[in-house]
């Protein structure tokens, strides 16, 4: 069957209207997305995840470096605490120390009391730290070493000097009960290994038994028994 001229226009006119009309519904659809099946965020603001803060960066210390010439020169760096004065208040690391451990088992670092500079009689400081524990509490090795002398004194009774690992240290433990079975000169001990026990030998108050604990920097001699006295409080209770 023919279709007019007239007819055929219609046709086509309606035709092209339908397939605007269904594309433009298309482009509807994607002007009008699809609402979120799941909720995202809360009323405080989106997940953290969706916003990760950026990674830290570690502060560098700035360090002031000579200007000219002089940046030419060998940069010099602070020696090991070595005075008398500097021994008192030096922290493990100038010392060359390893961490210490509190050598009374059973004590804490908040137990500890800073008694380095008290005054004793004749004019004399402590130069030590008093660890009061119950007789007999076993006495450890605060850090690794070798066991330089096994000594008895009026005043210290009986007493351990322990060498550190450098042979620069020597640990000085006094006021024993007694020597932990077998301990002879020459061992070698481990940190935390039992090397005696709590007492009051030596010029101690009998009721009152402890561990007198200090460290000594040894002489250019490097002589067991001779030395400047290094304050351990802030060595064991780490500050």
């Amino acid at each position: 069957m023919r279709l007019s001229a007239r007819t055929f226009a219609i046709v086509a006119f309606v035709v092209w209207g339908a397939v605007l009309a269904l594309f433009d519904w298309g482009l509807g659809g994607l002007r009008k997305p699809r609402p979120l099946t799941q909720t995202v965020g809360t009323a405080d603001g989106p997940p953290a995840v969706m916003f990760p803060e950026p990674a830290a960066k570690p502060a560098v210390a700035s360090v002031a470096q000579p200007g000219g010439w002089r940046s030419w020169l060998p940069q010099s760096h602070p020696e090991p605490a070595n005075t008398a004065a500097a021994l008192r208040i030096a922290p493990a690391g100038a010392l060359g120390l390893p961490p210490l451990i509190v050598p009374v088992a059973g004590v804490s670092t908040d137990e500890l009391r800073d008694q380095f500079d008290e005054p004793r009689g004749g004019g004399r400081r402590h130069e030590a730290i008093d660890i009061l524990a119950q007789r007999n509490t076993p006495i450890l090795a605060a850090a690794d070493g070798t066991v330089d002398k096994l000594f008895t004194s009026k005043q210290g009774g009986l007493t351990i000097y322990e060498r550190d690992p450098s042979g620069i240290y020597e640990l000085y433990y006094a006021h024993l009960e007694s020597y932990a079975p077998g301990l002879d000169e020459g061992d070698a001990v481990r940190q935390g290994q039992v090397i005696g026990y709590v007492g009051t030998s030596g010029n101690a108050p009998k009721d009152v038994p402890h561990l007198h604990f200090t460290i000594f920097r040894l002489g250019a001699q490097r002589k067991w028994w001779e030395g400047d006295a290094v304050n351990p409080f802030p060595l064991l209770a780490g500050r």
